[in-house]
């Protein structure tokens, strides 16, 4: 039986990041689709703009314009919060929701309520920049000399979107 995915990253990711999981399921027939939520990978909107409802309000945008029923819905990270909204919101298109070590919020829960003290000067660092975003070039160190080449080159192929990588 044929299966409709839509592929939801976390923050710090866009589409490319499916890559590896698109292809399996489209070898075994199944359409998947990976989306570029707004500000991330290619999608070029204003990163100050960015809210909760923007992300979900441009998944339930696309699954309408192809429309795709019977979805399985599958988040990542902050994909997990996209995902939750979604589905709420058009309920009757989904068939399954699958959180892969994704954020869940309690009724009533904020975002902000979900991170811990060890964020919280990231979170001061993107609120003082006027995109309120915080660049990937100074997280490039996750990936530097000190490790092995093989784990290196993981990183540097799944970690980073292609304009980033190197070798």
């Amino acid at each position: 039986m044929t299966e409709t995915f839509v592929l939801i990253h976390g923050s710090w990711h866009g589409a490319w990041c499916w890559a590896g999981v698109r292809a399996p399921l489209e070898a075994f027939g199944h359409r998947a689709y990976a989306l570029d939520l707004p500000s991330h990978g290619e999608n070029r909107f204003e990163r100050s703009k960015v809210t909760l409802q923007v992300y979900a309000d441009s998944v339930i945008k696309f699954i309408a314009e192809q429309d795709l029923r019977n979805v399985v819905l599958v988040g990542h990270s902050m994909g997990g919060l996209v995902i939750s909204q979604v589905a709420q919101r058009i309920p009757k298109r989904m068939k399954r929701v699958i959180f892969v070590t994704a954020m869940v919020m309690e009724d009533g829960e904020r975002p902000v309520d979900l991170s811990l003290d060890p964020n919280r000067p990231l979170a001061e660092l993107a609120n003082s920049r006027p995109d309120k975003s915080i660049p990937i070039e100074p997280l490039r160190s996750v990936s530097g000399r000190r490790s092995s080449r093989t784990l290196r080159k993981i990183c540097r192929t799944t970690c980073f979107p292609p304009s980033l990588r190197s070798p």
